[in-house]
């Protein structure tokens, strides 16, 4: 009978397939994690895409028909890219607070300018803004909108969830100060 110095050498074959399945299982995990979680942080409520947290951040001030005023901080997107962009995947708990101003340089001149809108948390609200800064018209976005059209002539537009602009007193014949924007 020989000696094995006192080692099932079965029992040291078990352990080293159960540490080699440990050790695949938690990588497995890991790598798991790492595919999912962006999944995970872009369902939450204050989720904020990359591209909307990387335009330019600016203060304007709006003045309304009945002399109340507000100033309002907003992001801008003044790029193909970032109007394509716009308010999608923002979540609803981010929008509380969130105001968009599509700046397209010049006056848009075309009969109807249309503004992708796929992707949105929660339904939002326009203001239409002429190239004096009058509030020309509002309309309102549904959440499963993939598109809002804009009839007509205007500079910009104003994008935020529904009732924050109207909580402002902002009202058709509001006032954009579009001298005053400043860009932070």
């Amino acid at each position: 009978m020989s000696s094995m110095g006192g080692k099932n050498p079965g029992r040291s074959n078990i352990v080293k397939l159960v540490v080699i399945a440990l050790l695949t299982a938690g990588v497995t995990f890991l790598v798991g994690l790492y595919f999912i979680a962006p999944y995970f942080q872009r369902g939450a409520e204050t989720y904020i895409p990359a591209a909307l947290a990387e335009m330019p951040a600016a203060l304007v001030t709006i003045t309304n028909p009945d002399d109340t005023s507000a100033m309002l901080l907003i992001r801008v997107a003044d790029t193909a890219d970032a109007r394509t962009w716009g308010l999608r995947q923002v979540g609803p708990a981010a929008l509380a607070t969130m105001v968009l101003l599509y700046d397209h340089t010049r006056e848009r001149t075309t009969a109807n300018t249309t503004y992708t809108m796929t992707g949105l948390r929660a339904p939002l609200e326009l203001a239409v803004i002429q190239v004096d800064g009058t509030v020309s018209s509002l309309q309102r976005v549904a959440q499963d909108a993939t598109s809002a059209e804009v009839a007509g002539r205007h500079r910009w537009v104003l994008a935020a969830r529904e009732g924050l602009l109207a909580s402002m007193g902002l009202v058709i014949g509001s006032q954009l100060h579009v001298d005053q924007i400043q860009r932070l």
